[in-house]
């Protein structure tokens, strides 16, 4: 038997040869590829609509995905390899509406991925993990395109903080200011979590919409300088007190994901019966030693 064996050996040629080799390397190769033992990392990505990896970057306004998307995916929620192994688990969902069908949505997901020594990266799914990169998560019950904006998202969390803050929303029909009431309360993910709380309800006469100056309605032949202001007696002003949960990134702090607590700056703000769109910051405070927040 061992004869035969020699004899079969002594008729293979160098190419019979370099192909075992071949084999022998390719799968050595593939051994030590996937038998990588992966380090479980904390990301956070912005969901998208669709799969934009491939689409120019001037295309990618307005890809916010849809309510039945947005309300698909949910903590815990985990991505398997083919094997059945666990290689992705949602820690926390973010979800933010935008007064349509749309909607904000944030993940942090703990993802199991390989540390590249070559490009000093770590990988997960044949894609870099980096701030701006494109990921995709095949989830329980969703397939989900999104953005990394944080490779390395703190053990413990960020920063958080409780402050209260002031806004006017401008020439305000009485039907809205009839639908915001203290206590109402914003959600920002299916758990429960609230990020705002109406805490008090004011209106004051508005300032009037600015029509024309006089140089204007006399085709500029003659003026006087005055100006001519509309307003609307049914129109006011609604003050709005608010008790807002905010995160801190890069030393500013932030509510409802992506939009910075500012005075100047422009929120908004979704109640049960009514959307606050585009309310203008009037000042910010800490609630716990009534101090203008920094």
């Amino acid at each position: 038997m061992m004869s035969s064996v020699f004899k079969k050996l002594r008729v293979l040629t160098l190419s019979h040869i370099g192909m075992l080799l071949f084999v022998v390397l390719a799968v050595v190769g593939t051994v030590k590829f996937f038998g990588k033992s992966g380090q479980w990392r904390l990301v956070k990505i912005q969901v998208v609509g669709k799969d934009w990896s491939s689409v120019p970057s001037t295309v990618y306004s307005g890809f916010r995905p849809p309510y039945w998307l947005a309300e698909s995916v949910k903590q815990d929620d985990v991505e398997l390899s083919v094997g059945g192994t666990k290689i992705a688990q949602t820690v926390d969902v973010e979800r933010y509406s935008r007064g349509g069908p749309d909607y904000d949505v944030y993940l942090t997901v703990r993802v199991n991925a390989i540390f590249n020594a070559k490009t000093k990266k770590y990988v997960y799914k044949g894609r870099a993990i980096e701030i701006g990169a494109p990921i995709d998560l095949r989830l329980t019950h969703t397939l989900v395109f999104g953005q990394v904006i944080d490779d390395n998202v703190p053990p413990q969390g960020y920063e958080t903080a409780h402050v209260n803050v002031t806004v006017r929303y401008r020439n305000a029909d009485p039907w809205i200011i009839d639908n915001v009431k203290p206590g109402d309360i914003m959600m920002g993910n299916p758990t429960g979590r609230v990020v705002a709380e109406v805490l008090s309800v004011t209106t004051e006469a508005p300032r009037g919409q600015l029509l024309f100056t006089d140089a204007e309605k006399l085709n500029r032949l003659s003026a006087s300088g005055s100006l001519f202001i509309e307003r609307d007696p049914k129109l006011h002003d609604l003050i709005v007190q608010t008790k807002l949960f905010v995160e801190k990134h890069d030393g500013e702090w932030f509510f409802g994901g992506h939009q910075e607590v500012k005075v100047g700056n422009f929120l908004w703000l979704y109640f049960p019966h009514v959307n606050l769109k585009s309310v203008e910051v009037e000042s910010v405070e800490n609630p716990g030693t009534n101090e203008k927040f920094k």
